[in-house]
C-alpha cells in the first residue's frame, strides 16, 4: 500500500521543480539555457530538468529564478497531494485496493466512490478543487 500512496503522489500532483521550468512561462525563461547546456538531451520522463540541474551554477539569473519558483510550486504541490493521501488512505484501500496506480487512476476511482468516502477525504478532495 506504500507503493501505491507513492505513486499517487507523484502521479496525481507532483511535478518536478526543474521539469516545471520548462513550461510557459518558465520554458521562455530557460529556453537559452536548454539550448545551451541540453541540446542534445531527449525531452520526456524530467530528463530536460535533470540536465538543467546538472547544470545550475551556470545557468542564466532569469532561468535560476524560473526554476527555484518550479520547484516552490511542486512543493506546494508535494503538500497538497500528501495531505490528501492522509485523510484518503483509508478510502484508497476500501475503493482502490486492485487499482493500478498512475495516469490518475486512484484520483479517478476516488471520484468514482465519492459517495462513500470518509468525510476527512471528501472535505481534503474538494478543498483541492477549491485551490
Amino acid at each position: 500500500m506504500r507503493f501505491v500512496i507513492l505513486i499517487l503522489a507523484v502521479s496525481v500532483m507532483c511535478v518536478s521543480g526543474a521539469a516545471l521550468a520548462q513550461q510557459r512561462p518558465g520554458r521562455d525563461a530557460c529556453k537559452e539555457d536548454v539550448e545551451k547546456f541540453c541540446k542534445d538531451v531527449q525531452p520526456g520522463q524530467g530528463r530536460l530538468g535533470k540536465c538543467l540541474h546538472e547544470h545550475e551554477a551556470e545557468l542564466s539569473e532569469e532561468c535560476k529564478a524560473a526554476v527555484a519558483k518550479a520547484r516552490e510550486h511542486a512543493q506546494r504541490m508535494r503538500e497538497r497531494a500528501q495531505a490528501i493521501i492522509e485523510a484518503c488512505r483509508d478510502d484508497m484501500k476500501k475503493f482502490c485496493e486492485g487499482v493500478q496506480p498512475g495516469h490518475g487512476r486512484i484520483v479517478h476511482c476516488l471520484k468514482q466512490n465519492q459517495a462513500g468516502l470518509s468525510e476527512g477525504c471528501r472535505n481534503a478532495m474538494e478543498q483541492e478543487r477549491r485551490l
